[in-house]
C-alpha cells in the first residue's frame, strides 16, 4: 500500500483552491490537509474549490466516508454556498463522491470527469484551462 499524497495551491487570480489526491488517501491525511489549506495565508473562505482526485484511491466504506463527510461540513471553514466540485475518472470514485456529496445539501459539491467541465460549473473562464491543468500538473 503507498501512502497518500496530499498537496493543495490557492490561485488568487481565479480565486480557486485547489486540492490534488493522490495513491492511498486516508481520512487522518485529509484533515491534516484541511486544516493546512485552512491555515494558509492565501486561504479565502469565499473561494472555489476544485479536489482532483483522479490518481487517488480511498479504500473506506459507505459507513467511513459518510462519517468523514460529517466531520468536514462540521469543521469547513469554507462558505457554503461557493462552488465545489470533485475531479474523477473512475465509477468508485464517483460512489465516493456522491456518498460524500450528499451528507450535506449546504455544501454546493458537484462531480465531472473533465476539467472542462468543472471549470464550467465554477464559472472559471475557459481560458484558464491551461493555467490550471499547468498547475495540477505541477503538483502531480
Amino acid at each position: 500500500m503507498m501512502s497518500g499524497i496530499y498537496r493543495y495551491s490557492i490561485l488568487k487570480d481565479h480565486n480557486l483552491i485547489i486540492l490534488v489526491l493522490q495513491d492511498d488517501i486516508t481520512f487522518d491525511g485529509l484533515k491534516k490537509i484541511r486544516k493546512k489549506v485552512s491555515e494558509d495565508k492565501n486561504f479565502n473562505p469565499e473561494c472555489k474549490f476544485l479536489a482532483d482526485v483522479r490518481l487517488s484511491r480511498f479504500d473506506a466504506n459507505i459507513k467511513d466516508v459518510k462519517e468523514f463527510g460529517e466531520w468536514f461540513f462540521k469543521n469547513s471553514k469554507m462558505k457554503s454556498q461557493n462552488k465545489k466540485v470533485f475531479l474523477t475518472n473512475n465509477p468508485d470514485q464517483v460512489v465516493k463522491s456522491i456518498v460524500f456529496t450528499t451528507i450535506s445539501t449546504v455544501f454546493n459539491f458537484k462531480i465531472f470527469s473533465t476539467l472542462k467541465s468543472c471549470l464550467k460549473h465554477l464559472e472559471i473562464d475557459s481560458f484558464s484551462l491551461d493555467v490550471i491543468e499547468k498547475e495540477i500538473e505541477i503538483m502531480i
